[in-house]
Protein backbone atom coordinates (compact mmCIF):
# COMPACT_ATOMS: atom_id res chain seq x y z
CA UNK A 1 0.00 0.00 0.00
CA UNK A 2 0.95 3.32 -0.61
CA UNK A 3 2.73 5.63 1.98
CA UNK A 4 1.23 9.11 1.63
CA UNK A 5 3.08 12.69 3.60
CA UNK A 6 -0.05 12.89 5.50
CA UNK A 7 -1.81 16.23 7.41
CA UNK A 8 -2.54 15.90 10.51
CA UNK A 9 -5.86 14.43 9.77
CA UNK A 10 -4.23 11.48 8.08
CA UNK A 11 -4.89 13.56 4.72
CA UNK A 12 -2.15 13.17 1.75
CA UNK A 13 -1.05 16.76 1.17
CA UNK A 14 -0.27 16.64 -2.18
CA UNK A 15 -2.58 16.67 -5.03
CA UNK A 16 -0.92 13.43 -6.47
CA UNK A 17 -1.57 11.85 -3.62
CA UNK A 18 -4.83 13.05 -3.14
CA UNK A 19 -5.68 11.72 -6.42
CA UNK A 20 -4.20 8.14 -5.72
CA UNK A 21 -5.69 8.42 -2.21
CA UNK A 22 -9.75 8.43 -3.83
CA UNK A 23 -8.06 5.50 -6.04
CA UNK A 24 -6.75 3.32 -3.30
CA UNK A 25 -8.52 3.84 -0.24
CA UNK A 26 -11.66 4.94 -1.40
CA UNK A 27 -12.20 2.43 -4.03
CA UNK A 28 -13.22 4.83 -6.75
CA UNK A 29 -12.62 4.08 -10.74
CA UNK A 30 -10.46 5.87 -13.07
CA UNK A 31 -13.73 6.26 -14.72
CA UNK A 32 -15.60 7.81 -11.32
CA UNK A 33 -12.30 10.29 -10.46
CA UNK A 34 -12.51 11.38 -13.87
CA UNK A 35 -16.42 11.90 -14.08
CA UNK A 36 -16.42 13.73 -10.62
CA UNK A 37 -13.82 16.64 -11.88
CA UNK A 38 -15.85 16.75 -14.99
CA UNK A 39 -12.40 15.39 -17.31
CA UNK A 40 -10.60 12.16 -19.21
CA UNK A 41 -9.06 9.57 -17.93
CA UNK A 42 -5.82 10.61 -19.25
CA UNK A 43 -6.24 13.81 -17.40
CA UNK A 44 -6.18 12.54 -13.78
CA UNK A 45 -3.32 10.64 -14.67
CA UNK A 46 -1.54 12.91 -15.47
CA UNK A 47 -2.38 14.92 -12.42
CA UNK A 48 -1.54 12.30 -10.74
CA UNK A 49 2.26 12.67 -11.54
CA UNK A 50 4.21 15.24 -9.24
CA UNK A 51 6.00 16.45 -12.62
CA UNK A 52 2.76 17.58 -14.26
CA UNK A 53 2.19 19.88 -11.13
CA UNK A 54 6.11 21.26 -11.43
CA UNK A 55 5.30 22.39 -14.45
CA UNK A 56 1.83 23.97 -14.12
CA UNK A 57 1.35 26.24 -10.93
CA UNK A 58 -1.59 27.65 -12.60
CA UNK A 59 -5.04 28.80 -11.93
CA UNK A 60 -6.14 25.24 -12.70
CA UNK A 61 -4.37 24.01 -10.04
CA UNK A 62 -5.52 26.41 -7.35
CA UNK A 63 -9.18 25.40 -8.57
CA UNK A 64 -8.56 22.00 -8.39
CA UNK A 65 -7.11 21.82 -4.83
CA UNK A 66 -9.98 23.65 -3.75
CA UNK A 67 -12.41 21.19 -5.17
CA UNK A 68 -10.25 18.47 -3.65
CA UNK A 69 -10.21 20.35 -0.01
CA UNK A 70 -14.41 20.15 -0.63
CA UNK A 71 -14.20 16.58 -1.33
CA UNK A 72 -12.35 15.74 1.74
CA UNK A 73 -14.27 17.93 4.27
CA UNK A 74 -16.54 15.47 5.06
CA UNK A 75 -13.27 13.59 6.35
CA UNK A 76 -12.44 16.37 8.35
CA UNK A 77 -15.74 16.75 10.04
CA UNK A 78 -15.65 12.88 10.75
CA UNK A 79 -12.45 14.33 12.80
CA UNK A 80 -12.73 17.32 13.69
CA UNK A 81 -16.41 16.48 15.64
CA UNK A 82 -16.14 13.32 16.51
CA UNK A 83 -12.71 12.18 17.45
CA UNK A 84 -11.78 14.19 20.37
CA UNK A 85 -13.81 15.32 23.32
CA UNK A 86 -11.67 17.99 24.05
CA UNK A 87 -13.54 19.95 21.91
CA UNK A 88 -16.45 19.21 22.58
CA UNK A 89 -16.48 20.26 26.34
CA UNK A 90 -15.71 23.72 25.66
CA UNK A 91 -17.65 26.87 24.11
CA UNK A 92 -15.15 29.06 22.90
CA UNK A 93 -15.07 30.45 19.87
CA UNK A 94 -11.54 32.37 19.00
CA UNK A 95 -11.50 34.88 15.87
CA UNK A 96 -8.68 36.74 14.23
CA UNK A 97 -8.72 39.49 12.00
CA UNK A 98 -6.26 42.98 11.72
CA UNK A 99 -9.12 44.46 9.69
CA UNK A 100 -11.58 45.60 12.58
CA UNK A 101 -14.75 45.83 9.86
CA UNK A 102 -14.22 42.29 9.05
CA UNK A 103 -13.99 41.04 12.62
CA UNK A 104 -16.97 42.63 13.55
CA UNK A 105 -18.66 41.26 10.49
CA UNK A 106 -17.74 37.80 11.28
CA UNK A 107 -18.48 38.25 14.82
CA UNK A 108 -21.96 39.25 14.22
CA UNK A 109 -22.79 36.32 11.88
CA UNK A 110 -21.46 34.05 14.15
CA UNK A 111 -23.44 35.61 17.14
CA UNK A 112 -26.47 35.70 15.27
CA UNK A 113 -26.41 32.41 13.91
CA UNK A 114 -25.09 30.44 17.37
CA UNK A 115 -26.54 30.23 21.03
CA UNK A 116 -25.90 32.40 23.85
CA UNK A 117 -23.74 29.57 25.28
CA UNK A 118 -20.71 30.09 22.83
CA UNK A 119 -18.69 32.82 23.66
CA UNK A 120 -15.99 34.58 21.46
CA UNK A 121 -12.97 36.20 21.80
CA UNK A 122 -12.29 38.42 18.80
CA UNK A 123 -8.23 39.96 18.53
CA UNK A 124 -6.57 42.39 15.94
CA UNK A 125 -3.33 41.03 16.94
CA UNK A 126 -2.57 37.21 16.51
CA UNK A 127 0.32 38.00 19.12
CA UNK A 128 -2.07 38.33 21.70
CA UNK A 129 -4.84 35.86 20.45
CA UNK A 130 -1.88 33.35 20.95
CA UNK A 131 -1.07 33.73 24.49
CA UNK A 132 -4.74 33.64 24.98
CA UNK A 133 -5.18 30.47 23.26
CA UNK A 134 -1.67 29.14 25.77
CA UNK A 135 -3.76 29.67 28.77
CA UNK A 136 -7.38 28.84 27.18
CA UNK A 137 -8.86 26.19 24.41
CA UNK A 138 -11.30 27.29 22.18
CA UNK A 139 -13.76 24.82 19.98
CA UNK A 140 -12.85 26.92 16.87
CA UNK A 141 -11.08 29.06 15.20
CA UNK A 142 -10.82 31.17 12.54
CA UNK A 143 -7.91 33.20 11.23
CA UNK A 144 -7.11 35.82 8.77
CA UNK A 145 -4.42 35.25 6.83
CA UNK A 146 -2.81 38.98 5.91
CA UNK A 147 -2.04 40.24 8.76
CA UNK A 148 0.81 42.26 10.42
CA UNK A 149 3.77 40.78 12.52
CA UNK A 150 2.36 37.34 11.47
CA UNK A 151 0.74 36.00 8.98
CA UNK A 152 -2.06 33.67 9.49
CA UNK A 153 0.21 30.36 7.96
CA UNK A 154 2.98 31.13 10.93
CA UNK A 155 0.15 32.02 13.34
CA UNK A 156 -1.59 28.41 12.21
CA UNK A 157 1.35 26.83 12.34
CA UNK A 158 2.28 28.33 16.16
CA UNK A 159 -1.08 27.40 17.69
CA UNK A 160 -1.13 23.77 16.22
CA UNK A 161 2.25 23.02 18.43
CA UNK A 162 -0.17 23.73 21.01
CA UNK A 163 -1.23 20.51 22.24
CA UNK A 164 -4.78 21.64 22.89
CA UNK A 165 -5.07 22.81 18.89
CA UNK A 166 -3.48 19.76 17.48
CA UNK A 167 -7.02 18.06 15.89
CA UNK A 168 -9.48 21.36 16.32
CA UNK A 169 -10.91 23.11 13.18
CA UNK A 170 -8.98 25.87 12.40
CA UNK A 171 -10.39 28.15 9.31
CA UNK A 172 -8.37 30.46 6.96
CA UNK A 173 -10.25 33.38 6.07
CA UNK A 174 -8.02 35.24 3.28
CA UNK A 175 -9.14 37.29 0.45
CA UNK A 176 -5.74 37.04 -1.69
CA UNK A 177 -5.70 34.89 -5.10
CA UNK A 178 -1.93 34.08 -4.87
CA UNK A 179 -0.24 31.15 -6.37
CA UNK A 180 -0.05 28.03 -3.80
CA UNK A 181 -2.01 29.82 -1.12
CA UNK A 182 -4.33 27.33 -0.69
CA UNK A 183 -1.25 24.91 -0.24
CA UNK A 184 0.44 26.58 2.26
CA UNK A 185 -2.34 27.14 4.36
CA UNK A 186 -3.48 23.48 4.36
CA UNK A 187 0.24 22.52 4.66
CA UNK A 188 -0.13 24.82 7.90
CA UNK A 189 -2.70 23.15 9.38
CA UNK A 190 -5.77 24.82 8.07
CA UNK A 191 -8.89 22.41 8.12
CA UNK A 192 -10.85 25.02 5.57
CA UNK A 193 -10.52 28.03 3.48
CA UNK A 194 -13.02 30.86 3.30
CA UNK A 195 -12.92 33.66 0.69
CA UNK A 196 -12.97 37.27 1.67
CA UNK A 197 -15.55 39.04 1.70
CA UNK A 198 -17.29 36.36 3.42
CA UNK A 199 -20.49 34.33 2.16
CA UNK A 200 -23.00 34.19 5.31
CA UNK A 201 -24.02 30.75 4.20
CA UNK A 202 -21.04 28.97 3.98
CA UNK A 203 -20.13 30.17 7.52
CA UNK A 204 -23.07 28.96 8.96
CA UNK A 205 -22.46 25.69 7.15
CA UNK A 206 -19.14 25.20 9.18
CA UNK A 207 -20.84 26.53 12.27
CA UNK A 208 -23.40 24.29 11.81
CA UNK A 209 -21.84 21.14 13.38
CA UNK A 210 -21.45 23.50 16.44
CA UNK A 211 -25.17 24.47 16.77
CA UNK A 212 -26.48 20.59 17.26
CA UNK A 213 -24.41 20.32 20.51
CA UNK A 214 -27.20 22.33 21.94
Amino acid sequence: MKKYETDIYGIPRSIPDRLIYLRNEKKMSLSDVAKLFNVNKSTVLRWETNDYWKKHSSPNKRLLLMQLVELYQAEYEWVLHGKENIVKENTNILVIDDDVTSLSIMTLIIKSFMSSQFHIYDFTEPERAYSWAEKNQAALVFCDYRMPHMKGDLFITKLRSLENYSLIPIIAITQVRESGLSEKLMDAGASHILQKPVDKEKLQDLLRPYKNWE
